[in-house]
C-alpha cells in the first residue's frame, strides 16, 4: 500500500502550530456512548548510500517517499522501512530501496519497488520478479509473476497458488520463509493467522486465482485449514475473516441479505448472524456497523458502545482512535469510554506509546504526535502523519520544485529519514 498525501500541490512545508508542545488533554471521562446524542464513553535519503550506513543527503531536485506497509511489528526483531527516490536524470521515473529503523540503507534505491511483505518479510522488486528478504535484510527466495504477490503472517507463512494445467484451474499452497510450498486441497487462501488459514473450495474453474477478502466479491462457501492443510471449519460460510485472538468474524445468508457473526476455531457460532458488518477491533473487542455508523461490543456481542461513529474502531495500545463527527475525534478504551477527548479534527492508531492527531489551520490539517494521556509530543506542523510499523510518516512539500515528499520520523519526532527542500 503506497502512502499517499492529499495536500495542496502549491503548499509548502512551513506551517504554524496551533497546539503547544507542552500541551496536555484530559486523560479520561468516564460517560458511555449511546445512540441518543450523549458522548461516547527531516536529514537523510537513501539514494547512493552503501548498505549498512547511513543515508548520504541526495543530490537536489531528487524528490524522495515512503512507502506505507500494511501491518505493525512486535519490537523484538529488525525492522525494514520502504523508500522511492525520484531518478533526476529520467523524468518520471523512480528507484525504491530499504532502510533500518535508524535511517541507514538495507538496499540502494535501484530497484522498481520495494516494500513490506508481513510477518516480518520485505521485498525488493525489478520487472515480475520479487526478491523477499528477512529483516536484516538477507535474501530468502526469489519469485516470479502473480506467484510473488505473497504476504506473510505471524505463523511465518503465505499463501500463494499454483496453476493446475490437468484441471484448468488454480490450486492454493502455503509458502514459507525460505520459499518452500506446501499445496493445500482449496481454490483459494488467504494468509495464516494463530494457525489457521480462511479457505476457499470448490469455486469452479478459474483463469487467474483472485485475493481473498473477507467481504469481497465471492460468495463462498469459505473455512479453514490448519498449517498442515487440513480442513478444520468445513466451508459454509458466505464471508470469513482471519482469525484474532481465537474468534474470527463470519458472514452467512439470510434471505437477500448477509449478516454477519462470529465463530470460534471450532467454527461454532458465538455472536449470532445479526450485523450488517463486524470487524475485529482486537482482543475481545469487533467493531460492528448499523445503518452506515460503527459501535463496539464485546466477545459474545453485547453492546459496549453504540454506533455513532463514522470509522470501524481498531484498537492499539489498548485505544482505538474514534470520530462522532467533523472536529470530534479522540480515542475510546476498552469499555467504550473517552480516554482522551474527542476535541481533534482526526485521530490514528499507536505505535510504540504515540499517536498521530490532527488539528484544523488555516483552512487545512496539521498533524502531530500525543501520548496515552494526551500530552502533546509533537507540535501539529506536518500536512500528514501517519504510523508505519514503529515509526511515523509525515508528508510535506518541497519549497522549490512544489513536490511532495514523505519521510520518516520516530515516536519522538526525531528525524530518521527526509528528502532534500
Amino acid at each position: 500500500m503506497k502512502a499517499t498525501a492529499t495536500v495542496n500541490a502549491k503548499a509548502t512545508v512551513k506551517a504554524t502550530a496551533t497546539v503547544k508542545a507542552t500541551a496536555t488533554v484530559k486523560a479520561k471521562t468516564t460517560v458511555k456512548a449511546t445512540a441518543k446524542g450523549k458522548a461516547a464513553v527531516p536529514a537523510r535519503a537513501p539514494v547512493s548510500a552503501k548498505p549498512g550506513k547511513p543515508a548520504a543527503k541526495p543530490r537536489p531536485g531528487i524528490v524522495a517517499a515512503a512507502s506505507a506497509p500494511k501491518t505493525q511489528h512486535k519490537d523484538d526483531g529488525p525492522e525494514l522501512f520502504a523508500v522511492t527516490a525520484q531518478d533526476p536524470k529520467r523524468a518520471f521515473a523512480s528507484r525504491s530501496g530499504l532502510i533500518d529503523r535508524q535511517g541507514a540503507v538495507v538496499r540502494i534505491a535501484k530497484f522498481d519497488g520495494a516494500g513490506e511483505a508481513g510477518g516480518g518479510m520485505y521485498y525488493v522488486a525489478g520487472g515480475n520478479d520479487r526478491i523477499f528478504l528477512d529483516g536484516r535484510g538477507h535474501n530468502r527466495f526469489r519469485r516470479t509473476g502473480v506467484a510473488a504477490q505473497l504476504r506473510f503472517g505471524a505463523d511465518g507463512l503465505a499463501a500463494s497458488w499454483r496453476w493446475d494445467a490437468a484441471r484448468a484451474r488454480s490450486r492454493a499452497e502455503l509458502v514459507d520463509r525460505d520459499g518452500t510450498a506446501r499445496p493445500i486441497d482449496a481454490d483459494d487462501l488467504m494468509t495464516p493467522s494463530e494457525g489457521l488459514a480462511v479457505a476457499l473450495r470448490d469455486r469452479g474453474a478459474s483463469t487467474a486465482p483472485s485475493e481473498i477478502q473477507p467481504w469481497g466479491a465471492h460468495d463462498g462457501p469459505f473455512g479453514a485449514v490448519d498449517l498442515e492443510g487440513r480442513w478444520v471449519i468445513e466451508p459454509r460460510f458466505v464471508r470469513l475473516a482471519p482469525f484474532v485472538d481465537g474468534l474470527a468474524a463470519a458472514a452467512v445468508r439470510k434471505g437477500d441479505r448477509v449478516v454477519w457473526g462470529a465463530i470460534d476455531r471450532r467454527g461454532e457460532l458465538v455472536i449470532a448472524p445479526r450485523f450488517e458488518r463486524l470487524i475485529s477491533a482486537g482482543p475481545g473487542r469487533f467493531a460492528f456497523s448499523e445503518d452506515g455508523r460503527y459501535g463496539l461490543c464485546d466477545e459474545r456481542g453485547a453492546t459496549i458502545a453504540e454506533a455513532i461513529f463514522d470509522a470501524p474502531l481498531v484498537f492499539s495500545d489498548g485505544l482505538a482512535p474514534a470520530r462522532t463527527a467533523p472536529g470530534a475525534a479522540g480515542f475510546l478504551d476498552r469499555d467504550g469510554a473517552w480516554a482522551i477527548a474527542p476535541t481533534f479534527a482526526w485521530t490514528r492508531g499507536f505505535a510504540r506509546g504515540a499517536a498521530p492527531f490532527s488539528v484544523a489551520h488555516g483552512g487545512r490539517e496539521r498533524w502531530g504526535l500525543l501520548d496515552r494521556a494526551g500530552k502533546v509530543l509533537l507540535a501539529p506542523t506536518h500536512h500528514d502523519l501517519r504510523p508505519i510499523g514503529s515509526l511515523f510518516a509525515w508528508a510535506g512539500v518541497y519549497r522549490r520544485t512544489q513536490r511532495q515528499a514523505w519521510g520518516y520520523i520516530d515516536e519522538r519526532g526525531a528525524a530518521i529519514w527526509e528528502g532534500t527542500r
